[in-house]
This record gives structure tokens, sequence and C-alpha cells, in this order.
């Protein structure tokens, strides 16, 4: 499981959709996720030797912070590992700037495929939310506990040590994910929190 802002595993992190009255249509988070990881792979995916990889035009279209950084195969390897660490239900882990960023752009472009689907899609693919539009960025300000790997580099290189931290940019990998580098090996993988990550309540 990922660790976000919030445990989003448990029932009580619906999130509300446009205009919609408390507790009438409410968004099942991890489903939404595991669905925006599945339709990244897709279009990442090669679909065996004979087709080319995206080409970075495309990348740059679907993916608009994330290409920075990385090609086909790093978004697939990032993806990949997200997907597998979402899915794991005995072990919690910790994502980089690298994973919340190709995380958010799959979140966003799900999200504006949803939006623009007919009320009958919207119904058969999220049938919680009762057709109606699902506000994305509320999503992400709900599970991100940052989101510093959208800030440009000129914006970023004037802030001292001491404004980063108490703005909460302190996530690894900032650095590269602001400044378009590719990420090391290491820096793919997903690390794995010993523990419950999150306060508990007594």
């Amino acid at each position: 499981m990922l660790i976000f802002k919030k445990n989003i595993y448990e029932d009580d992190t619906r999130i509300p959709v446009q205009d919609a009255d408390p507790g009438l249509a409410q968004l099942n988070i991890p489903g939404f996720l595991q669905n925006s990881l599945e339709e990244t792979r897709r279009c990442l995916s090669t679909g065996g030797k004979a087709q080319e990889p995206p080409a970075p035009n495309e990348l740059a279209g679907s993916f608009p912070r994330a290409h920075r950084f990385g090609d086909g195969a790093i978004l697939q390897a990032l993806c990949h590992n997200l997907l597998a660490g979402h899915l794991d239900p005995n072990a919690w882990y910790r994502m980089n700037s690298y994973h919340f960023c190709i995380l958010y752009d799959s979140i966003l472009r799900h999200g504006y495929n949803y939006n623009h689907q007919t009320g009958e899609e919207k119904l058969r693919q999220y049938p919680e939310l009762s057709g109606k539009l699902l506000r994305v960025v509320q999503l992400v300000d709900r599970i991100f506990y940052n989101t510093g790997f959208l800030m440009d580099e000129d914006t970023f290189d004037v802030l001292t040590s001491r404004e980063k931290e108490e703005m909460g940019f302190n996530c690894p990998g900032l650095f590269g994910v602001v400044h378009g580098l590719a990420p090391a090996p290491d820096e793919l993988e997903l690390q794995r929190q010993q523990g419950y990550p999150y306060s508990i309540a007594v």
C-alpha cells in the first residue's frame, strides 16, 4: 500500500464530487488510483516488438510533467512499481517525487478522460459518482502531502533550504524532478516502510 497524506485504504477517505450532497456520490480512491495507473501502463506499453515506444511529443501530451525527466521506459518502470506497491496489502511503501509526479499526471489524465465521457460511460466506470464530474484537484489536495514537483526551476532555485523545509518540500528526488533529471535506478523503487505509517488516535 502507498503512503499518502491520509490513509486512502480506510473507508473514511472518500471525497465529495462536484455539486453532490454530503455522502451522496463519493469516490473510491484506491480504485480510482488503480484505474489511473493501469490506464497509464496501457498508454506506455509498447504492445509488442513491432510497435515503437511512445514518441517524445506523445509523452509530453499525456504526461506533461513526468516526460521532462523520463522516456517511456522510465515512466513505465515507475508506473509498474507504483501499481505493485498499491496492490500489496501486506506492506507500506514510501514514494519519492518521481513517483508522485507520474502519479499526478496519471490522476489528471484519467480524471480528464472520465469528466469528458458521456453520462452513461461515467455511470458504468464509477457508479458511485452518480455521473457527476470529479474535482481532480480536490483529490490531489486531499491525498498528496506536497506538490513541490510542480514548481518551476527558477522559483525552486531561489528558495533557501529553510524556505523549502517550511513549505514542506522535503520529499526525496525533488531536485531531480524540478530540474528534469532522469532518476537513478534506486529512485525508481519504492521504499518499504516498517510499521504503520500513520498516527493512531487513542
